[in-house]
């Protein structure tokens, strides 16, 4: 969690900022800083809520996207946003996601739990960061009327083809 105090309350409480020891000092009190790491990174998803995976199952992570800076444009027309398939947590394992430019909120991404205990995360957790990608074509899904025995009477199924930018 990043924390920003104005002057005003910095001076009122006696702050000293000691950059080269990575510190702050308020009152008589020190706070070890966190230098922020200088990734490239300007989109990521993060848990919005706590959650429990069970063992062995797979689930639809509740996340957010979390901007690098204010400036970042929110809206890019013709680019969606993708997760990379990669480990989560030891065992748990973050699948390929297409999320789309306008969209911040409420964005399931799917995980899958191989060990066998429950896995807990806390709300706020990195999940992925996001890579512009250009959707080249989709296809039409098969709408459930023309469904036999659960298979499409049509091989259509949905699918994308992805260009990394």
């Amino acid at each position: 969690m990043e924390v920003m105090h104005g002057i005003d309350w910095m001076v009122e409480n006696a702050v000293t900022w000691e950059f080269d020891n990575c510190r702050i000092k308020i009152g008589r009190k020190y706070f070890k800083l966190k230098c922020r790491s200088n990734g490239t990174w300007c989109r990521r998803v993060v848990l919005h809520g706590n959650v429990v995976i069970p063992s062995r199952s797979e689930v639809d992570l509740p996340t957010t996207v979390v901007l690098r800076r204010l400036t970042d444009d929110v809206r890019t027309d013709g680019v969606e946003w993708g997760t990379e398939p990669q480990l989560l947590v030891p065992g748990v394992h973050v699948s390929r996601t297409i999320i789309s430019g306008n969209r911040l909120s409420d964005i399931p991404v799917r995980a899958m739990n191989v060990r066998s205990e429950d896995v807990v995360l806390k709300a706020g957790t990195n999940v992925a960061d996001l890579n512009p990608v250009t959707v080249l074509s989709t296809f039409p899904t098969v709408p459930e009327s023309q469904l036999m025995d659960g298979k499409p009477r049509e091989e259509k199924m949905k699918s994308h083809s992805l260009s990394v930018i």
